[in-house]
This record gives structure tokens, sequence and C-alpha cells, in this order.
């Protein structure tokens, strides 16, 4: 009877990440298109002047990054909900404001490095750069531009 109730014990913790995996945002490329380095950086700053902060931390950044975030956070819902407090909504907005100005006037330049493609977009103050993943899609890298990209 241990043994049974060891054996359901593990595989309902094997089956914990996907539980997760079904709560997060579907990935949706009509409403938030990511083909290009332009339309990723358009559909970011769509995604937090919305305050979709699930959508922006499950899809719109580096796997690496979802990844670190939602281990501090457990999910994309509690990573919502934290961005979500008066300050943070700031920070983010902030944020959306900054990239804004990058994407308006900045210097484009494009690279690869480890295997991975990259577009940075900067100007005097600012950087941002962008990443392609595996499925094709342009994510932003949350490390400081000029680092060597993830994957």
């Amino acid at each position: 009877m241990l043994k049974l109730i060891s054996t359901i014990l593990l595989a309902a913790l094997a089956l914990c990440p996907l539980l997760h995996a079904a709560d997060d945002p579907a990935l949706d490329a009509a409403k938030y298109p990511q083909d290009t380095p332009q339309k990723a950086i358009e559909s970011i700053i769509k995604a937090l002047d919305a305050k979709d902060f699930a959508y922006y931390v499950t899809h719109l950044i580096l796997p690496a990054d979802r990844e670190r975030l939602l281990k501090k956070y457990g999910t994309a819902e509690n990573y919502a909900a934290a961005k979500s407090e008066a300050a943070q909504v700031a920070a983010m907005q902030a944020m959306s404001d900054v990239l804004k100005g990058l994407q308006k006037d900045s210097k484009l330049s494009e690279g690869e490095a480890g295997g991975a493609k990259w577009t940075r977009f900067e100007s005097k103050k600012e950087r941002l750069q962008l990443e392609k993943v595996a499925d094709g899609r342009w994510a932003m890298n949350l490390k400081p531009p000029g680092e060597v990209p993830r994957k």
C-alpha cells in the first residue's frame, strides 16, 4: 500500500510542471506577433501597456528568463499578480516608455553569437536586445545587451 501511495505521489509531482503550463496563456500570434524584431517590440509594449503580464512572462521574454522568473514566482499568474501591485505597475509602465523611445529613436544592429541571432535597439541612454528563439519568434533578453545570447 505504501508503495502505491509513493507511486501516486511521484506521478503527481511529475505532472506539476505540466499543470502550471496548462494555466499559462496560450500563444497568440495574431494579437502579439513576434515574427520580426520590430513586431516583437510592438507586442512587448502592447502587453505591458495592457498589463498583460502573464502573457509577457510566458511568451515575450527568452525561455531562460521565463524559467528564472517562474522559479521565483511559481506561476505566470503569480508573476502577473506581483507586477499588478501599484509600485510594480509604475515600473512596468516605465519599461514600456523606455521601449517606446527605443522603438522611435534608436540605432538598429543585428548579429549572431553562440548560434543565436540577435537584434539590438540602441539609443544614447538605453539598449534592448531581442533574440530569435527555437520556434522562430523574437523574444526580449532581460540580461544587459552585450552579453552572450541565451537559447
